[in-house]
């Protein structure tokens, strides 16, 4: 019987840390906004001042890329670091693996003051899923030979 107390227990902290609410923990002109795929895709053809922060491991990283990000990993958020390589100026769009860790990072980044802040809904999964391109070493070294 405990046993099985157990596992619900776990089950239902794992659930919970992955189903999390988008609020503007600031409030004011704060925006800190979960996009879904199709929006994002959107944004970064619009937004040229945009900084497209993927969050991920290097070894998540190295199965594919959203073109133009930057990767700084989660673990450099964790531990304090990464922050310098943001411009709290311009907008931020917040990319991981399932959308857990981006929005971590995204409420970490409103409290330190940045103000535009967009995390892509389900990740690098649902990206890929909605048949978004993505980059891949072997491409861009392609691109960076003569």
């Amino acid at each position: 019987m405990n046993r099985y107390l157990i596992i619900a227990s776990v089950l239902i902290l794992l659930l919970s840390a992955c189903a999390h609410k988008y609020i503007n923990p600031e409030g004011g002109g704060v925006v800190f906004r979960l996009m879904p795929p199709v929006e994002a895709a959107a944004l970064i053809e619009e937004r040229s001042d945009l900084q497209i922060v993927d969050t991920r491991t290097g070894w998540e990283r190295s199965s594919g890329w959203i073109a133009n990000s930057v990767h700084i990993s989660y673990f450099s958020f964790l531990f304090g670091g990464g922050y310098d390589k943001i411009d709290k100026q311009r907008p931020v769009l917040l990319i991981c693996a399932h959308g857990v860790r981006s929005y971590r990072v995204g409420r970490a980044l409103i409290k330190r003051g940045w103000e535009e802040v967009y995390d892509l809904e389900d990740g690098m999964k649902a990206w890929r899923k909605e048949g978004y391109p993505v980059v891949s070493e072997k491409e861009e070294l392609a691109a960076e030979s003569p």
